[in-house]
């Protein structure tokens, strides 16, 4: 189990500032330079998701010292690991392979590291989901009512993440009803699901709030499912077909790229749903954790491919299902295998375990930003930094003036955090904003014209020489081509280091 941690943390830890920020985990990052350097964080109902990651982020990764590209990351890159950590809490459910199988294939899947590296809300989702499904099931062993109380606590933070918990919420309580039936009810004691009530609630209340400073955060944590449903329900740049995840994640092959796949997680996983839904009774696990998982996943895929708004990282709350499911697939495979066909298995086993990792480590580390990568969605290219160089050298020779970003729907992320510094950079979608005779402006290819007409709208006289500010094309994400136009006197004190 320690060589797995090793490999899972290899995983999420390593060269994480590699990878130029997504759009989202740039604005997440300014969110969290307000509330690090001013004390400031109110939530906002209508974007920017739950305040957990922000305060985590305090104690991970950024809390001190610098605050770069990795150190953020480090944040969701914790609660991956800690998610792993938390296949614990059903150990006295599983048997040992079973559990080590789970824990494999949960630290290799591509899905899970990859977007345990990304600086935004769902990894934590995840994580704090599952361990609040393992208190509760800590509980339903034990009846002791300290881990209904952690169940209310973890709840709470999965809440307190991000709006979609309530889909995890729904699910889960419906696997529970149908795994345990009204009667399996009748032993949890009304106080201690009353605690746990109340600490969901104190838990969620104090982030929400700013833990004091903004008490309507309370109040805003609720009102904010009138935009998320009607944003869920919506058909926007975010809407794809039901099959969406399953396609991506079963089989998904850019043009002339490789094949990328997580077959070896969700084949045995759904072969292990359809199992235990007609009332499979693998040897050494508890029948009902079984189906519980298996209920619970197969819920949280119907809805998650119903709803017309999907972004790739929603579906990997359930991966973990699957890999736990796949775990008990697999070890009762083997453990009623002849021994003839037992050592075949085996290898077979570790070769689609290869095959993930192998896979892993391409999409962390290779194809990162490449659109051959299926968990790359709008993610921006290594153009970022050269552009935000070239920009940088630009704003320090302008001696104050301005430089604008002038792109449609303000869609110019991640740049203003890597030009965060610089207090003469300005950005617009209204070309109106922009001067004639300005210093310099960075637009979309497609807008070339409309801006260089705003910046020769001058009496002859007056008009300045606007000569590239790339020297080659840049892309801010692949087929969005962006150009720079720089006054040529601000061109020449570049060039001469000024």
């Amino acid at each position: 189990m320690l060589l797995i941690f090793c490999a899972a943390g290899a995983l999420r830890l390593a060269r994480l500032g590699e990878r130029p920020l997504h759009g989202d985990e740039a604005i997440h990052a300014l969110k969290f330079l307000e509330l690090r350097e001013h004390n400031d964080y109110r939530y906002d109902p209508y974007e920017y998701h739950g305040p957990t990651l922000n305060y985590f982020t305090l104690v991970w990764g950024g809390g001190s010292g610098e605050v770069d590209d990795a150190s953020l990351r480090v944040t969701p890159a914790v609660f991956g690991l800690m998610l792993l950590a938390g296949v614990w809490l059903l150990r006295d459910g599983l048997t040992g392979r079973a559990a080590v199988l789970g824990v494999l294939l949960m630290a290799l899947s591509p899905a899970l590291s990859y977007y345990s590296r990304y600086y935004i809300q769902e990894t934590l989702l995840v994580c704090f989901t599952y361990l609040a499904i393992g208190f509760v099931w800590q509980y339903g062993r034990r009846f002791e009512g300290v881990y209904l109380l952690l169940a209310g606590c973890a709840a709470g933070l999965a809440f307190a993440t991000k709006e979609t918990s309530v889909i995890s919420f729904f699910c889960a309580g419906l696997a529970l009803f149908a795994v345990k039936g009204r009667r399996g009810f009748r032993r949890v004691k009304g106080g201690h699901l009353f605690g746990a009530g109340v600490v969901f609630v104190l838990t969620a209340g104090l982030f929400f709030s700013s833990f004091g400073a903004n008490p309507g955060g309370i109040i805003d944590s609720v009102l904010t499912f009138t935009t998320y449903f009607g944003r869920a329900g919506e058909s926007s740049v975010h809407g794809h077909p039901w099959y969406y995840y399953l396609w991506y994640y079963l089989w998904f092959q850019a043009k002339g790229g490789v094949v990328h796949s997580e077959l070896v997680i969700a084949g045995p996983g759904l072969a292990g749903v359809f199992w235990a839904l007609l009332g499979g009774r693998p040897r050494g696990t508890d029948a009902k954790l079984f189906r519980f998982l298996a209920v619970f996943s197969s819920l949280l895929i119907i809805f998650y491919s119903v709803l017309p708004y999907k972004t790739p990282w929603s579906f990997i709350t359930v991966i973990p299902a699957w890999a736990i499911l796949a775990g008990i697939g697999l070890d009762a495979l083997v453990s009623s295998a002849r021994a003839g066909y037992r050592r075949t298995l085996m290898v077979l086993i570790g070769a689609g375990v290869i095959w993930l990792g192998y896979q892993a480590y391409d999409v962390n580390y290779i194809s990162h930003s490449e659109v051959s990568n299926p968990w790359v969605y709008a993610h921006p290219t290594r153009d970022v930094f050269l552009m935000a160089e070239r920009v940088r050298a630009a704003a320090e020779a302008a001696d104050g003036e301005t430089v604008w970003f002038y792109c449609a729907g303000h869609d110019y992320w991640p740049i203003p955090w890597y030009l965060r510094d610089l207090g003469n950079v300005g950005y617009t979608d209204d070309i109106e904003n922009v001067p004639a005779g300005g210093v310099a402006v960075i637009t979309f290819a497609k807008s070339k014209n409309e801006v260089i007409g705003r910046l020769y709208d001058l009496p002859a006289g007056e008009k300045s020489l606007y000569v590239p500010l790339f020297e080659s094309e840049v892309y801010l994400r692949p087929g969005l081509e962006m150009i720079g136009l720089v006054r040529k006197d601000i061109r020449d004190r570049m060039e001469a280091g000024q």
